[in-house]
C-alpha cells in the first residue's frame, strides 16, 4: 500500500492491527447481526416481508455467484494466457 502513495504513508502498526484485529471483529460483528435478523425476523418481519429462503437465495446467492463469476473469468484469462492470447488480440470499441 506505501508503495503507492507519495504524500502519506500508513503506519505499519495500523496496517497490521487492522486486519488482524479489526477487520476480524467487523466480520464477526456485521455477520452474526444479519445471520439473528434472518433467523428472528425472517418470518416476515424483514425486507419487505420476504421468507427466509427467499433472502438466502436472492440476497446470499448473488453475492456466491459474483465470487464464483470472478474465479470463471480468471480461469478463463489463465487458458486464454496459456495459449498465447495477447492484448493485442482485444478489438476496440470505434
Amino acid at each position: 500500500m506505501n508503495r503507492n502513495t507519495k504524500k502519506y504513508k500508513m503506519p505499519k502498526w495500523w496496517l497490521i492491527s487492522s486486519i488482524k484485529v479489526i477487520a476480524p471483529l467487523a466480520l464477526i460483528v456485521f455477520g452474526s447481526l444479519i445471520i439473528y435478523t434472518l433467523l428472528t425476523n425472517g418470518s416476515g418481519g424483514v425486507y419487505g416481508g420476504y421468507s427466509v429462503a427467499s433472502n438466502i437465495v436472492l440476497g446470499w446467492g448473488v453475492l456466491f455467484l459474483s465470487l464464483i463469476s470472478g474465479y470463471v473469468i480468471k480461469a478463463i484469462l489463465a487458458i486464454q494466457k496459456k495459449k498465447g492470447y495477447t492484448e493485442d488480440h482485444v478489438q476496440a470499441w470505434e
